[in-house]
């Protein structure tokens, strides 16, 4: 009896070995939330646009620029169009002495004193807002942003870099501040507007929003008095491929082994159609999974209970 009693345990012990050993097979599932990052660290795409750049041939660049016909005007009023909105880009950030560059508006024809730009050398696409009847501090004069000294309303003169210098009174050839040779700043567009409010909400989309504006045509090619100034077209949007793709060849199609093979000849009317034997259907793989441990969780204290009866007995 104590042998039986042995042989019954020993069994449940052997059970239990196997159901363990199948649970430690089973495949763990994939950590939730785990994989590829979204969002996070990829980098920004550049801003597509068309824009000018400008380069410098030398110390103190500008050029006046025609309005175009696509704003609501082709000539400004400058008692009610005070502020305008500038897209763009630096590059190039100071002058000879370590300056940071700046850029100007003048009234047309051009006089003293001008409208100071800020820029904001971030290297990045920006769009500033300018207060036309600002001038620089320090200087003693009023602006000139009214219609009684800005008589040639349909164009407007623009220096996109500027060194640290009295333009009022500084001549090119006495500068200590100069702007370098090659000193670059991109611009997509520059539009005039009456209110304050206006300027800030143009996202540059729609060109005939604006009461005036200066559009890649216009900056590509000022209209006179260019000086030391270079502009270039740039366009960045996507190159779409001009190519005629290529045909793939066409793959030739397989035979159906589920049909019989053509011969050419006609089959016998007398005669059953044969079909091609069909391959048997491969029997689906078993997966592991919980019923062996399932099973074997319900035999184990059924061979316990019979040990223990037999042990009463004996």
């Amino acid at each position: 009896m104590k042998k039986l009693l042995s042989l019954i345990l020993a069994a449940a012990l052997a059970l239990s070995l196997c159901a363990f050993a199948a649970f430690a097979d089973e495949p763990e599932g994939e950590p939730a939330g785990e994989g590829e990052p979204v969002g996070e660290g990829a980098p920004a795409a550049e801003e597509e646009l068309e824009y000018v750049a400008f380069f410098a041939l030398g110390n103190d660049p500008y050029a006046t620029f025609k309005f175009s016909k696509d704003g609501k005007n082709d000539e400004i009023d400058p008692d009610t169009v005070t502020w305008a909105a500038i897209r763009y880009r630096t590059v190039t950030k100071e002058d000879n002495n370590g300056n940071l560059l700046t850029g100007q508006f003048y009234i047309s024809p051009a006089a003293e004193p001008f409208i100071p730009i800020i820029w904001d050398h971030t290297g990045n696409w920006e769009t500033i807002i300018v207060d036309l009847t600002t001038v620089r501090e320090g200087t003693t004069l009023q602006s000139g942003w009214n219609s009684g000294k800005y008589t040639s309303v349909a164009t407007v003169r623009f220096d996109p870099m500027e060194s640290l210098r009295d333009a009022e009174a500084a001549q090119n050839e006495q500068d200590e501040n100069i702007v370098l040779e090659d000193s670059e700043i991109d611009i997509a567009w520059i539009a005039f507007f009456e209110t304050k409010e206006e300027a800030e909400a143009f996202d540059g989309k729609d060109m005939s929003v604006p009461y005036c504006v200066l559009t890649v045509l216009e900056l590509e090619e000022p209209y006179s008095d260019t000086h030391n100034l270079e502009p270039m077209l740039v366009d960045n949007h996507p190159v779409q491929p001009t190519e005629v793709p290529t045909e793939a060849p066409t793959a030739t199609p397989e035979p159906d082994p589920t049909k019989a093979p053509d011969t050419g000849t006609e089959p016998d009317p007398g005669e059953e159609p044969t079909e091609a034997p069909q391959e048997p259907t491969p029997a689906p793989e078993k997966k592991k999974g919980c019923g062996g441990i399932v099973a074997a969780s319900a035999v184990i204290p059924m061979m316990l209970a019979v040990a223990l009866v037999l042990k009463k007995k004996d």
